[in-house]
């Protein structure tokens, strides 16, 4: 039997700016330094106004080559720290439209670019039944610098929902999904109830065009 879902894309949806500040926090306090790139204050500073940069989103995805040769381990203990710090600012909004769909017995899925190891704490503080994400492959508790499977953005996004909707009998056509991003409209277009939130020019622009619900989260409302 068919189930629906509800999707949710994770920095400036549900959280007002970027985990990857939070992350990049908790991993040099359990001893992870990455290298950071020049601008990067300014860059977070844009993405929170702005939303993504495709530049910068598509260097993410080489982000494995960065923890190749870390501990397993202490990448999942800097998940655990960031947890608590991203559910208190999760938007109220969209803490609102959480439990609505917990309160209908609908499926609840994170689907965001970060690594399993720092968003699969937050994904269960916050309540979440189910996590899409990039995964890092490992050997003998390190990091190797690859990815499992591929990186969990855009199009890919998309496909990887797809994929586990169809692993698990979800109706995408009677689901949602929630994001602020252009580079998410391959998910969007999946599901049958699109929802741009906190959406940036040109998702605001199609969302108009195509007549989909918009939202507006925000702290305090």
């Amino acid at each position: 039997m068919s189930t629906s879902a509800a999707i949710f894309d994770l920095d400036r949806t549900i959280i007002a700016g970027s985990s990857a500040q939070v992350f990049g926090q908790m991993l040099r306090d359990v001893g992870i330094e990455l290298p950071a790139p020049p601008g990067q204050g300014l860059y977070f500073g844009l993405y929170k106004r702005l939303g993504e940069d495709p530049v910068t989103m598509r260097l993410a995805r080489h982000a494995s080559r960065l923890f190749a040769g870390q501990r397993v381990r202490s990448v999942e203990t800097a998940g655990r720290m960031a947890a608590d710090v991203l559910a208190s600012d999760v938007l109220e909004g969209a803490r609102n439209e959480i439990e609505r769909h917990r309160s209908a017995n609908v499926t609840l899925l994170l689907a965001t670019t970060a690594p399993y190891e720092l968003a699969a704490p937050f994904c269960e503080v916050v309540g979440f039944d189910d996590l899409v994400c990039t995964r890092y492959s490992s050997v003998d508790g390190r990091y190797d610098g690859t990815n499992e499977a591929g990186y969990v953005w855009g199009a890919a996004k998309a496909s990887a929902v797809a994929a586990w909707a169809a692993d698990r009998t979800v109706d995408l056509t009677q689901s949602s999904a929630y994001s602020d991003s252009w580079y998410d409209v391959p998910l969007l277009e999946i599901v049958g109830q699109p929802i741009a939130v906190n959406a940036d020019l040109r998702l605001r622009m199609m969302a108009r065009t195509r007549r989909w619900s918009t939202r507006r989260w925000q702290h305090g409302g």
